[in-house]
């Protein structure tokens, strides 16, 4: 995906040499060079378009398939019987509603915490508790600007530690959550190769609006 950004990108710089002669004077009437610029453009907004939305699709199929391994739940639902009925039903509304009420940082300081004293019990609590904090995440309404900057870094790093919460899982699933898990760092990495592409597209069109301010001016 990354190929078919710089490849766009190239064909609008060639676009843009043609438009001037070797002496640096345009070939073409102020009118066809900005059609040309404008359909070069074009191109390359459709191409970021498409490589944005294939990597959005690959993120979210990456965090479903991921959510299907881990609900397959290495851990046993009986706590009961396994892991002592009383510390169970202590624990559970405390951390349920951790998960369910803390905003997103204070609960992944919390989960850490949790990590640090490896108590099994606790851990497995805290796994279904933020595995259901995620799901809520996702169905949440759209955010913009920082506040969807901030809460995707958030909900990312809830997910890394649900990843060590499952740790416990057979080497099979950990395969699987491993090559998952580069499968939607990949699709990151393509996201943010389309924001520098936008940005730079932006910066370009930024300095043709000089260019054309400074050439009327003379």
């Amino acid at each position: 995906m990354g190929y078919e950004i710089r490849k766009a990108e190239e064909a609008m710089e060639a676009v843009e040499r043609k438009l001037f002669r070797a002496d640096g004077s345009p070939r073409y009437s102020e009118l066809e060079m900005e059609e040309q610029r404008a359909a070069a453009r074009q191109v390359l907004e459709a191409t970021l378009s498409k490589v944005e939305e294939e990597a959005r699709e690959e993120i979210a199929s990456a965090v479903a398939e991921a959510e299907d391994v881990k609900a397959s739940d290495v851990y046993p639902h009986a706590l009961d019987h396994l892991l002592g009925r009383e510390k169970v039903q202590t624990l559970t509304p405390l951390i349920r509603e951790d998960c369910e009420t803390l905003p997103l940082d204070d609960l992944v300081g919390r989960v850490r915490s949790a990590l640090r004293r490896g108590d099994s019990v606790e851990q497995l609590l805290w796994t279904r508790g933020v595995r259901r904090r995620l799901q809520a995440e996702g169905q949440g309404p759209p955010l913009t600007g920082q506040a969807q900057i901030a809460h995707a870094n958030q909900t990312m790093a809830l997910r890394y530690l649900l990843d060590e919460l499952t740790d416990r899982a057979t080497p099979e699933q950990k395969r699987k959550l491993a090559s998952l898990r580069a499968k939607r760092e990949g699709a990151q990495d393509q996201l943010a190769e389309v924001n520098k592409a936008r940005l730079r597209l932006n910066a370009e069109a930024d300095r043709q609006v000089a260019r054309e301010r400074a050439g009327s001016v003379l």
